[in-house]
């Protein structure tokens, strides 16, 4: 199997599902992205570049628990290329982030099936 790394930067927004105050139900979408990085004199100077084309679609369910860590399962779908399907491995965490409205957080997923 060959090692294949890339970036996306989705968009999109999660609300809390019907009936329960500690599941969330994200759906974000991500257009075909060219990232670029200088590392020059003036600093770093980064930019993303959208030139069109396909797009991939992320779903996932998040339950988070009252210490702040959380448990996630989705799907990301790659245009008609394929999909990966993704459970958390351990526990995620979400911590303030020191902008209003925005947390920051981590974890890793163990990626369970795939297509494509």
């Amino acid at each position: 199997m060959r090692q294949l790394s890339f970036v996306l930067r989705f968009q999109g927004s999660a609300a809390p599902v019907a009936g329960s105050s500690q599941t969330l139900q994200a759906q974000t979408t991500a257009v075909n992205q060219t990232f670029r990085t200088m590392l020059g004199a003036d600093g770093i100077q980064a930019t993303v570049e959208s030139p069109g084309g396909g797009d991939a679609a992320f779903t996932s369910r998040v339950v988070v628990n009252a210490d702040g860590t959380f448990d996630e399962t989705g799907t990301i779908t790659y245009g008609s290329t394929g999909t990966v399907e993704f459970k958390t491995l351990g526990m995620g965490y979400m911590f303030p982030s020191g902008i209003e409205g925005l947390q920051r957080g981590g974890m890793l997923w163990d990626v369970t099936r795939g297509t494509g």
